[in-house]
């Protein structure tokens, strides 16, 4: 409904060329005051985001520490407050750095000592907006698992049959087909127009992977 009530105010070229939809509707709809109202409330949802993100990341990061696949301290739960303190610390604190570099990427131009393809990468981001970076670094990654979501659902339901599940999927094998194929089709056209940014979301993943190697085999 939200699409269709863009398609319906704004004209298709408007919409294609626009880096702030929600903006440019509002303007059309109550000039400059509407703007100013969507963009606070894009703003205040930014917020409630982020703080959803960092408790979900937070009790992920818990649970693998649990499982013996992430540093053991990330799995040890707050006395007071009963919560994995910890893990809330270690996902605010990435998020963090994430910002501070790609705030240093804006701000500050590229070393001409350093190799081709990282002067091209920081150059291309201090032409981008802060929230821009952020999102096209994570988008991909996010995509990722999503995928991977949907098809643990199928293959588990194969390996463990015998499992209880007191909840079934609608639709099911067809909705999470259907879901991979959306996610994979996000994917590519992501990684089209974000290319530089997917590499280095997925080179962030895969800085974790010796991590995980290490605590695995204790």
């Amino acid at each position: 409904m939200v699409v269709l009530g863009i398609h319906y105010v704004l004209p298709y070229r408007a919409v294609a060329k626009s880096d702030a939809v929600g903006a440019d509707l509002f303007r059309a709809l109550f000039g400059p005051i509407g703007v100013q109202v969507i963009s606070t409330v894009i703003m205040l949802s930014a917020v409630v985001t982020a703080n959803g993100a960092i408790l979900a990341g937070s009790r992920a990061a818990f649970a693998v520490a649990r499982d013996g696949d992430a540093p053991e301290w990330l799995g040890r739960v707050n006395r007071r407050f009963q919560a994995p303190a910890n893990g809330v610390i270690a996902v605010g604190g990435w998020a963090v750095v994430l910002i501070v570099l790609s705030v240093a990427a804006m701000a500050f131009p590229a070393a001409a000592s350093w190799p081709d393809f990282m002067r091209t990468a920081w150059t291309a981001l201090q032409h981008r907006p802060l929230f821009d970076i952020l999102i096209s670094y994570v988008m991909f990654g996010y995509l990722l698992f999503q995928a991977l979501v949907s098809l643990s659902l199928i293959l588990l339901r194969r390996a463990h049959p015998e499992w209880r599940r007191p909840f079934r999927v609608p639709g099911y094998p067809f909705t999470p087909i259907a879901s991979i194929a959306a996610t994979v089709f996000l994917m590519v056209a992501v990684a089209q127009s974000n290319t530089i940014e997917v590499f280095a979301g997925l080179s962030l993943i895969a800085a974790g992977l010796p991590v995980w190697w290490l605590c695995s085999r204790r």
